[in-house]
């Protein structure tokens, strides 16, 4: 029996569905062939495949299946001769079925591409979605964009009569297809076109509506500017009468199109986005990816000016966590993370401290550099520098090589004998130094000799400062009141194992590593063995030796020591302000 043979079969038995995702192949020339023979068994009448499609369904349990098969069909469909009413109907339930998933909208595209075949087939299907709006709205832009392809002045004038129709789905749909119509370019943007988005502007009240006049607008000004700057004041009355969704929509075209925008259009989109809600997560999602477009590109301080804007207005609800390409932007670029740390830390104010934190709390490398900029202090006064110093301390403390790196940048910026040379020295000294005598002592010996004066001699003194520490507290010796009792120490070394647990367990948890790949759990030994068979059937024994995996945590000495003076001293570091 041949492939065609088994598919009439199948559709005869009401299996076609099943036989087409039994046939289809991953190689690209056997799902070419399919679709051939699909489309002539169909043509000839053998099969019926938009009645079988039309039965198709998604949902939870479809899986993978269900666009897979769908996919044939966007393979099929632009060679297929069907009655256009039941082949909208068929492409709509697909389109539907498929719910919010990314590659929805891939059945309207093949649809466009068999409306274009045929001009009688644009106007029957502009019949059926003006006859029933309600049900057919969502295939007016490809049937448009379809009619634009075989005769563009007479299909440009029927989507902006669309515009102003009295179906407010409709009219939505048709003002965003104006955007659609690539055909601009080159020729300068119709009258008659213009005139139609600024009617829409000027008559509607709808937020959708105004959402698709903003994308239309903004995308035939990045086509033509010769009349940009109508558009440009177009778009600026649409986000004035709308709401949350035309600024989605304004969000759209700054994440996505930010290196095609113009410098009006672009100063236009940084203030009213200015405006967003913080609740509306995908509107920040987006300003998210144009912001961090302009800090990797030539208008970086723009970026960082809108970015400190936001975040100084919803200081209460909003912080830089929020913006994960923005962030990975600053931190990847090492000029601009040392602009960023020194401009936030200067300016005082929470969010901003705060966002460095995260800035600099890299998951990949915990001893992260930072230097302050010269840009940013050259000029100030010494009790700004101190106060920066303070700062990098209160919001950094917990990554001390990240907190002593910036403080010797401050270091080779103070004057010799001078009193923040003194300052900054024993800032140093304490409270870094002596909280974490490891670390920083390690770092600033690898360091100490390539530093110019008077950094070197400083960094030296607090080194030597620090050895003088460490031998006082040596020659006092054992004291029993300082040492907590055996009871005691194992009572805390449980809780901290049970934190330990805690943690290890929520990260295993998160972790999408784990969730794929097998564990084994080893109670002892220096080797795992496993027993894998080889190509002859046979059972070959296979070891593993075990290496050690640890990893070094500083912990503050005075966290320790004295808990709640240290927990005072960051808090006065953090929330200290400056007198103007």
């Amino acid at each position: 029996m041949s492939d065609r043979d088994a598919l009439v079969q199948a559709h005869h038995a009401g299996q076609l569905l099943d036989a087409i995702g039994a046939a289809r192949s991953p190689d690209p020339g056997e799902r070419k062939a399919l679709a051939s023979d699909l489309a002539a068994l169909h043509n000839d009448g053998k099969i019926d495949l938009v009645r079988a499609f039309s039965g198709l369904r998604g949902g939870p349990d479809s899986g993978h299946q269900f666009f897979l098969l769908r996919h044939v069909l966007e393979e099929v469909l632009p060679d297929l001769e069907a009655p256009v009413p039941e082949t909208a109907r068929c492409v709509l339930s697909l389109y539907r079925e498929a719910g919010t998933d990314l590659a929805a909208g891939t059945i309207l595209d093949a649809f466009q591409e068999f409306c274009s075949k045929r001009v009688e087939r644009v106007r029957t299907a502009l019949e059926e979605i003006e006859a029933a709006p309600e049900d057919l709205a969502d295939l007016l832009v490809p049937v448009l964009l379809a009619g634009v392809r075989i005769d563009r002045a007479f299909y440009v004038d029927e989507t902006i009569r669309l515009g102003v129709h009295p179906n407010l789905e409709l009219r939505r749909r048709a003002l965003f297809a104006i955007g659609r119509v690539d055909q601009w370019q080159g020729s300068g943007a119709s009258d008659k076109v213009l005139a139609a988005i600024e009617r829409a502007v000027r008559d509607e009240d709808d937020d959708f509506a105004l959402a698709s006049v903003v994308k239309s607008a903004s995308a035939v000004a990045s086509l033509d500017s010769a009349d940009e700057a109508r558009l440009v004041a177009a778009i600026k009355e649409a986000l004035d009468k709308g709401g949350e969704v035309a600024l989605h929509a304004a969000s759209e075209i700054f994440g996505f199109r930010t290196s095609r925008l113009s410098p009006d259009l672009l100063a236009l989109f940084l203030e009213r986005l200015a405006q967003v809600e913080v609740a509306n997560k995908g509107t920040l999602d987006n300003i998210d990816y144009g912001v961090a477009h302009l800090l990797r590109g030539d208008d970086s301080t723009k970026g960082l000016a809108f970015l400190e804007t936001l975040l100084r207005k919803n200081f209460e609800d909003l912080d830089v966590s929020a913006f994960d390409d923005s962030v990975r932007a600053i931190r990847d670029t090492p000029d601009l993370r040392t602009r960023v740390a020194t401009r936030w830390l200067l300016s005082g104010e929470p969010v901003l401290c705060e966002g460095v934190e995260t800035i600099l709390d890299s998951p990949l490398d915990h001893s992260l550099e930072v230097e302050a900029d010269p840009d940013e202090v050259t000029g100030a006064e010494p009790r700004r520098l101190l106060f920066l110093a303070r700062k990098a301390i209160g919001y950094l403390f917990f990554k001390p090589v990240t907190a002593t790196s910036f403080l010797v940048s401050l270091l080779r910026q103070a004057p010799a004998d001078s009193l923040l040379l003194g300052e900054l020295e024993a800032l140093l000294f304490d409270p870094l130094l002596i909280n974490y005598s490891g670390a920083i002592a390690e770092h600033l010996g690898g360091h100490a000799e390539s530093e110019e004066e008077p950094a070197r001699s400083a960094i030296r003194r607090a080194l030597a400062a620090l050895e003088s520490y460490l031998d006082g507290l040596k020659a006092i010796g054992d004291l029993p009141a300082l040492h907590p009792s055996l009871k005691h120490r194992e009572a805390y070394q449980r809780h901290f194992a049970g934190e330990l647990a805690q943690s290890l367990k929520k990260a295993q948890a998160e972790s999408p590593l784990l969730q794929i790949i097998h564990r084994s759990v080893l109670l002892h030994g220096r080797k795992a063995i496993h027993h894998a068979f080889g190509p002859e059937g046979e059972i070959n024994r296979m070891e593993t030796n075990l290496g050690e995996l640890g990893t070094r945590i500083d912990v503050p000495r005075l966290s320790i020591l004295d808990p709640h003076g240290l927990d005072f001293m960051l808090r006065v570091f953090r929330h200290e302000r400056m007198r103007s």
